[in-house]
């Protein structure tokens, strides 16, 4: 394994998305899925892509589905470069981004759509008695049941939110786990479960069922961030949103 393949898989194991075997790494600049490390055999929750050129320069990125955040990555060199290396690498570096950038947008896309077309293919029955919500001790206020053909079970939907349009899902499976539809944009998604228009006082947390307690406790409007990662960004856009509350 190569220093640039080492520091990546630090960088991987840094933000918890470790792969189950690292020598699955491969540099050929295509963005593959990976299985994670204690996962399923069969399940690939893990995303990334990895550059390295001859001369040493490596770049990419890397996510999981459970939190739906991407972690830009690029290597640093030992010793000092020329002027014109250094312009070199920026200009190939900028590629690099500008590649990353439209393949995110496209897959953001895609993800909307799916995402969308889940949502409406969902009923509402059923939330209550949803092994999860039941397990939980929630309302499962909002949300839907959606039927995985691919694993035969009914699973739990949350929508992620922008700007009042649905841009990405979560899926909730009876045994807990949870995934986001890949691709779904998490840049301050979010989920509400009551409205706060009008409200004195908002909450915000992590996942829907943690929410859900919190609004039964306090009947505050409360919105779901869905990872620690995105909890900044949605503070911002609830600051921003309802600064009165």
């Amino acid at each position: 394994m190569t220093d640039n393949l080492t520091k990546f898989l630090d960088a991987m194991r840094d933000m918890d998305c470790e792969p189950h075997d690292p020598a699955d790494l491969i540099a050929d600049d295509v963005r593959r899925y990976y299985r994670l490390s204690g996962d399923k055999p069969t399940v690939k929750k893990g995303s990334y892509v990895l550059r390295e050129d001859q001369d040493g320069f490596a770049c990419g990125g890397f996510m999981t589905m459970r939190d739906g955040v991407w972690h830009s990555w690029h290597s640093k060199s030992s010793r000092k470069a020329t002027a014109e290396e250094k312009a070199e690498w920026a200009a190939r570096r900028d590629a690099a981004k500008a590649a990353s950038e439209e393949a995110e947008r496209v897959a953001r896309e895609r993800a909307a759509v799916v995402s969308l077309g889940m949502w409406e293919d969902a009923k509402e029955d059923g939330v209550q008695v949803h092994p999860y919500v039941m397990r939980k001790g929630i309302t499962g206020e909002g949300l839907r049941v959606w039927t995985d053909l691919d694993r035969f079970e009914d699973v739990l939907l949350v929508p992620v939110m922008r700007m009042g349009a649905i841009v990405g899902m979560q899926k909730i499976y009876q045994d807990g786990e949870k995934l986001f539809v890949a691709g779904s944009d998490m840049r301050g998604g979010h989920y509400w479960l009551g409205s706060p228009d009008g409200s004195g006082v908002v909450a915000i947390g992590e996942g829907v069922a943690t929410c859900d307690s919190v609004r039964q406790a306090t009947d505050w409007p409360v919105c779901v961030a869905f990872n620690a990662c995105n909890l900044k960004a949605v503070a911002e856009m609830v600051s921003k949103g309802w600064p009165n509350a």
